[in-house]
């Protein structure tokens, strides 16, 4: 793939904030349920989503600092 110039942007950097923001959460998928151990800079404050989609459920997160919850979503 050509790569002309240094402002050009590669392949690589499209996952990186999703890599960043899963490593902050430590998400995980076990055993059919998610959990987390979050780690959230205060520059950052606050990590949340709803409808996260895993082993054919909805879920919803939310963390703050080190602490944070996994639950099913309602919808």
């Amino acid at each position: 793939m050509p790569y002309p110039t240094a402002c050009s942007p590669q392949a690589w950097a499209a996952g990186t904030p999703l890599a960043l923001v899963r490593a902050m959460l430590d998400l995980q998928a076990v055993d059919g349920r998610l959990t987390m151990n979050p780690d959230i800079p205060p520059e950052i404050e606050r990590i949340a989503s709803e409808r996260i989609g895993a082993f054919g459920h909805r879920w919803e997160i939310e963390a703050v600092g080190r602490s944070g919850y996994v639950r099913l979503s309602g919808t």
